[in-house]
């Protein structure tokens, strides 16, 4: 999944990975020979742009958190840590071990380690903190690896990103709304992801939603997606990208209750409704949009 997004990718094998998978399924993965003890060429040392532990084990935590380089792939690490180069961590443990204090501990003193230290969240099912879907990992790792290089450059990183179809009410039941597959606005927000960037998604209807993102926030109608927008546009956004599919036409008015099939006939007066992006003015702020026509 890694090389799939461009990365030249050398593994490495613990003695407990090993109980798992084989040095040759590893090589197979990632085109290149898998490492697993020390050599004479020094090779536990850094020699990537960056590191990833996928998965970290509580024990192989507490090594890397407290310097203890008694094995190549831990000694590896705290390479990495020393040249100060991305490092990017996936605990997968049992829930029991993830909550004990003496991991919190390891974990958080990780975290404080420098901001080329990334710990990673875990997919938490069965009372597991298991690895994610490969090609989500791979993002994740992504994101995490580009978000270092744009700290560095002291880069503007958050960005609005709206897609989905809105709706309006025209009873408590019924509505009517724009389609939208979701498919555009997924697409961009996933390699904005990939590219580093924190991506805040506002999703209207949609059929295809980001597997990545910094949050993600439903938003049915055109006031909710303005609230939500202003809301996030108060924090620190940098830039916009308005991918939704925004209800033109609204009803007048929201009847109450559900009105009755046997009414027959009914005729729906429709205004036009504000246009949000209108609405997004702020100095500065960098805005991409696109229109149906």
């Amino acid at each position: 999944a890694l090389r799939r997004l461009g990365a030249d990718v050398t593994p490495w094998l613990t003695r407990g990975g090993s109980q798992f998978i084989t040095p040759l399924a590893l090589g197979w993965a990632a085109a290149r020979e898998c490492r697993t003890g020390f050599e004479a060429d020094a090779s536990h040392l850094a020699e990537g742009h960056g590191c990833i532990i996928a998965p970290a084990s509580a024990s192989f935590i507490a090594k890397i958190a407290n310097g203890i380089t008694d094995s190549p792939a831990s000694a590896l690490v705290t390479s990495y840590m020393g040249l100060r180069r991305p490092v990017i961590i996936l605990p997968s443990m049992h829930d029991s071990l993830a909550s004990a204090p003496q991991v919190q501990a390891n974990l958080e003193k990780l975290r404080r380690a420098g901001p080329n230290v990334f710990v990673l969240g875990s997919r938490l099912e069965e009372g597991k903190h298991k690895v994610p879907e490969p090609a989500i990992l791979a993002d994740h790792c992504a994101h995490a690896y580009n978000s270092v290089l744009l700290k560095e450059k002291n880069a503007d990183m958050n960005v609005l990103l709206t897609m989905g179809g809105t709706r309006a009410w025209i009873d408590d039941v019924r509505y009517i709304g724009n389609y939208s597959s979701g498919r555009l606005g997924t697409l961009i927000a996933e390699e904005l992801h990939r590219l580093g960037l924190d991506v805040d998604v506002l999703a209207g209807a949609a059929e295809y939603l980001p597997r990545c993102h910094h949050t993600l926030t439903r938003c049915a109608t055109n006031e909710d997606l303005s609230k939500e927008s202003n809301r996030l546009m108060a924090k620190k956004t940098n830039a916009i990208i308005h991918a939704a599919a925004v209800l033109d036409f609204a009803p007048t008015q929201r009847l109450a209750g559900k009105t009755p099939s046997s009414t027959g006939k009914q005729t729906i007066e429709l205004v036009a409704t504000p246009k949000i992006l209108a609405s997004m003015e702020d100095a500065g702020l960098a805005k991409v949009a696109f229109k149906l026509e």
